[in-house]
């Protein structure tokens, strides 16, 4: 067993899972992008949105640039890129805990067939799939809005100070 009380324990316990969350970070990458986001990649969705609620707002880039867009955010204002960078994270987070809860799902499908408490298992797998339900639309959220921040900087620094109405979809 585990003494949690051990500095030394917790040391290799946090290196572990830091070990963990690399691994499993690319893993949860390939399962997760061609589930949920079909067609195109989601710069390019997020700016067609732009382009939609703003049809009068010249876009003088592509959804390809957004790397150079956020380096140049990063050298004018680093506050601001932090806060887009938090985006980022948090959907890299709410990814991997979506994997984790895909993988929790399978394990309690599994124990269904070998196991003879098949209501503890059942209420564990639903409640684990509402919860991956969430996580997942909630990443996807927070993966949408990294590059809307993005794109609205850009924009926003090529915008006289009149700005039209947005058009409502």
């Amino acid at each position: 067993p585990l003494d949690l009380g051990n500095i030394g324990n917790l040391v290799v316990v946090g290196g572990l899972s830091f070990l963990l969350g690399v691994i499993i970070s690319p893993l949860s990458r390939i399962i997760y992008y061609p589930l949920f986001l079909r067609k195109q990649t989601m710069e390019k969705r997020v700016l067609e949105k732009i382009k939609i609620t703003y049809p009068q707002v010249q876009v003088d880039f592509t959804a390809e640039q957004w790397p150079i867009i956020f380096a140049h955010i990063r050298r004018e204002n680093l506050e601001i890129a932090n806060n887009i960078d938090k985006s980022r994270a948090f959907n890299v987070m709410l990814r991997n805990i979506s994997l984790g809860l895909l993988l929790l799902i399978i394990t309690q499908i599994a124990s269904l067939f070998q196991d003879r408490n098949l209501l503890l298992h059942s209420i564990i797998a639903v409640a684990s799939f509402i919860l991956l339900i969430t996580t997942t639309s909630q990443g996807l959220r927070f993966h949408e809005l990294f590059y809307l921040n993005i794109f609205e900087f850009a924009i926003s620094t090529q915008l006289p100070l009149t700005i039209p109405s947005p058009k409502i979809i």
